[in-house]
């Protein structure tokens, strides 16, 4: 899908898709939130050959949404990227809060680092989740009525939404220097 972005191969589950899921999931997750062993692996890393730390919350933003946009390809390998990335750009588009106005730039979704923990609830696959009254994931940062599972291709994309969303809250500065973006080239490449 990405030609930069290659995830690693030896998975310790059945599924490559839900491999990328489970890692979108914790690179999404706010460091504090990772549920990390004594050696710093968060408890959901599905790769044996283990976690690697990114340096800063953009660099891991950018992960995950590498991570789900490969477990959504595994998913749907006859779907066009451009179609998937402008599936992407209008769930961004529509993203709407709690709180009035946009959810990216919500104080409330800013505070907690909610749109991170959302976007892992969307992430995850749904036998992954810890959900409590209603399967509502414990994780879930936003009243109940917000939650709204779907089918996990679907999922994935509301997930990479979501975090292109906080991507953009986390956008660094002009004078912090330039950091990886990510570029997509039309063209309909799959």
């Amino acid at each position: 899908l990405m030609p930069w972005f290659t995830p690693p191969q030896h998975s310790q589950v059945e599924s490559f898709s839900v491999a990328c899921s489970l890692a979108s999931a914790c690179y999404a997750l706010p460091a504090y939130a990772r549920n990390a062993d004594d050696d710093g692996q968060p408890r959901w890393w599905p790769f044996s050959t283990g976690y690697t730390p990114v340096e800063d919350r953009y660099g891991e933003l950018l992960a995950a949404a590498g991570f789900a946009l490969v477990a959504h390809a595994q998913l749907c390998p006859d779907q066009p990227v451009d179609e998937v990335l402008t599936s992407v750009q209008n769930g961004r588009r529509t993203l709407t809060g709690p709180v009035p106005g946009d959810l990216a730039r919500s104080p409330r979704a800013s505070a907690a680092d909610a749109l991170g923990f959302a976007a892992a609830c969307y992430a995850l696959p749904a036998f992954a989740r810890q959900t409590g009254v209603g399967d509502l994931p414990l994780l879930w940062p936003w009243p109940a009525r917000l939650w709204t599972p779907q089918d996990h291709a679907v999922e994935l994309i509301t997930a990479t939404s979501m975090l292109v969303a906080e991507l953009e809250r986390h956008r660094p500065s002009e004078s912090a220097g330039r950091r990886p973006v990510l570029t997509v080239m039309p063209g309909g490449a799959r």
